[in-house]
């Protein structure tokens, strides 16, 4: 079960100048509902208002919160700090290079943000017209400088595998961090299960995708250059320097206790999960009447807290501490521990005490991750 004296916080502004093809989360382009929106969201944050829950981490995601008007953020800030105990130790605000400005820096600044994530994706303008991103290669570096005279803690996201990836294009993102040296990197590879526009002209033969053996070897050659670099990976699709690892995303991997605020945004809470609606439109209709609208909500059982936190912390290369689990679930679920074990040998291994993915697991991390929901749903039921 997750510790409820501290919580980090997630809030969804949901809102982009434009939709990239390959987006799956919850966005939308429509200006025009941006009030009602935060109206919704003060609304939200009064209802989950809780004096008893110490905020540590407050994360700022989207969407595209730098393309929000600053007024909104600090009155979200304001909102947040008067209806909880806040001691924030890391506070972040997602940034798109088309959208960030000196002004907001200096003003996010005032406001305590002391990390920003930056979406550039890739350095390649033809990758960034395929995908329908808004901003140049040339523009993404003068965003990331200006971000840099203002935040000791930049992370820059980017996705392997969009279309026109080329040897060229992977090494011009590498040579960036080379130079540059941003204190996290987000590197993703673009994953086509989901339904999006791009998925949707892959399958009607409108673009082509890159060799899968090719990205395999691009993969290779991005880990074993960001080892090099001095960078520690700590997670599936994250690499630190200096000890810059999200504290805030380490609260989802390790299964521990987090609010979410606005359309799409999910929390977990001792045994309580809940996830928003991703309407923007019917989250809006809900929290402005003060009505909760949920996706998911769940009350988990003990078995389905021990399984979501191996699945969770799974993610996290130095595994899921066993010792921790005891302290937790007690000695019930050693015998799971060596289902998972047994039947995903080539991928599991314990090593000082600590279930953690092989090389080979985390090459194949979601065969890895379905598995273990489907043994647990053998064992103990409806697990997800």
């Amino acid at each position: 079960m997750s510790d409820y004296k501290s919580a980090g916080l997630y809030v969804h502004l949901p809102f982009c100048k434009s939709r990239c093809s390959y987006c799956d989360y919850c966005s939308v382009t429509d200006t025009s509902v941006i009030t009602e929106y935060f109206l919704s969201l003060y609304n939200e944050i009064q209802m989950r208002s809780d004096k008893t829950i110490l905020i540590d981490t407050l994360y700022i995601g989207g969407g595209t919160p730098s393309f929000i008007e600053i007024r909104f953020i600090e009155e979200l800030v304001q909102k947040v700090k008067r209806s909880f105990i806040t001691d924030i130790k890391e506070f972040v605000i997602e940034v798109n290079p088309d959208s960030l400005t000196e002004e907001k820096c200096v003003l996010y600044n005032n406001l305590g943000i002391n990390r920003v994530s930056m979406g550039i994706q890739s350095l390649d303008n033809k990758i960034l017209g395929n995908v329908k991103r808004i901003h140049t290669a040339e523009e993404a570096l003068e965003s990331y400088l200006l971000a840099s005279k203002y935040f000791e803690n930049i992370n820059v996201d980017f996705i392997l595998g969009l279309p026109g990836e080329t040897a060229e294009s992977v090494s011009n993102n590498l040579s960036f961090i080379r130079q540059y040296k941003p204190d996290h990197i987000s590197y993703y590879i673009y994953d086509n299960s989901h339904d999006t526009l791009l998925k949707r002209m892959i399958d009607a033969k409108l673009v082509s995708m890159p060799d899968e053996d090719l990205i395999s070897d691009w993969l290779d050659e991005i880990y074993l250059f960001l080892e090099q670099q001095g960078y520690e990976r700590y997670e599936i699709s994250c690499w630190a320097k200096n000890g810059k690892s999200c504290l805030h995303n380490k609260k989802y991997w390790q299964n521990l206790s987090y609010l979410g605020i606005g359309a799409s945004a999910g929390g977990h809470l001792k045994n309580l999960r809940y996830v928003n609606t991703d309407s923007v439109k019917a989250y809006i209709e809900s929290f402005l009447n003060g009505e909760y609208c949920y996706s998911v909500y769940s009350e988990n059982s003990q078995d389905q807290e021990f399984i979501e936190s191996i699945f969770m912390g799974l993610r996290l290369l130095q595994g899921v501490d066993l010792s921790h689990l005891k302290e937790i679930f007690g000695n019930k679920y050693d015998s799971t521990i060596y289902e998972f074990l047994n039947k995903l040998r080539p991928y599991l291994i314990v090593n000082n005490n600590c279930l953690k993915l092989t090389e080979n697991g985390l090459n194949f991390s979601n065969f890895v991750f379905e598995k273990i929901l489907e043994i647990g749903d053998n064992l103990y039921g409806h697990t997800e």
